[in-house]
């Protein structure tokens, strides 16, 4: 392995570790709302032991009845970039956790032009309050517009696959 491919490695690591243990949440959704990434602390507040736990499951089990219909129409409109699609960059909805409802959040942007893919931190509400909206919405939007290299590096981690075009389906258990 050369001296670059050593360092892509290690940033690459660097950029996971960062991502998986920040105390704000991490997800990553194809175009059928399969969870792609998510990191340590939604996995850890949804009462799951692992990220891998949420790994290939619908998005929409772990989201409130209610707000399914709405929280796949923000999806799609984000994923496809449809015409005002910058109105659900910031987004809260709950989330279902074994121990209950969690409100959260969400900063989303677009991720991928081919596959269609979102990318969201999300901030518990309770968290939220203890800063202004307004800074975190500065950080953050500067974070996914201006550094495309995490958002490469973020793609290469957790691998592209061919485009998923069905929705998933909610598993009611």
């Amino acid at each position: 392995m050369s001296d670059l491919e050593e360092q892509v490695k290690e940033l690459r690591n660097i950029i996971f570790n960062m991502l998986n243990f920040t105390n704000m949440y991490v997800l990553v959704l194809d175009e059928a709302m399969v969870i792609k990434f998510a990191n340590m602390s939604l996995a850890i507040d949804l009462g799951l032991e692992s990220y891998n736990d949420l790994v290939g499951h619908c998005w929409l089990d772990f989201i409130t009845d209610e707000e399914s219909n709405l929280v796949t129409n923000i999806h799609a409109a984000v994923a496809n970039g449809v015409e005002n699609w910058e109105k659900y960059r910031e987004f809260q909805n709950k989330i279902c956790g074994k121990k209950g409802n969690i409100d959260v959040h969400w900063f989303n942007s677009h991720i991928n032009t081919e596959y269609n893919w979102t990318f969201s931190f999300g901030i518990q509400k309770k968290v939220v309050k203890k800063v202004t909206m307004d800074t975190v919405r500065n950080y953050y939007q500067d974070i996914i517009s201006k550094d495309r290299v995490m958002i490469n590096s973020m793609r290469d981690v957790i691998g592209l696959r061919d485009k998923i075009v069905d929705s998933c389906k909610p598993n009611f258990e």
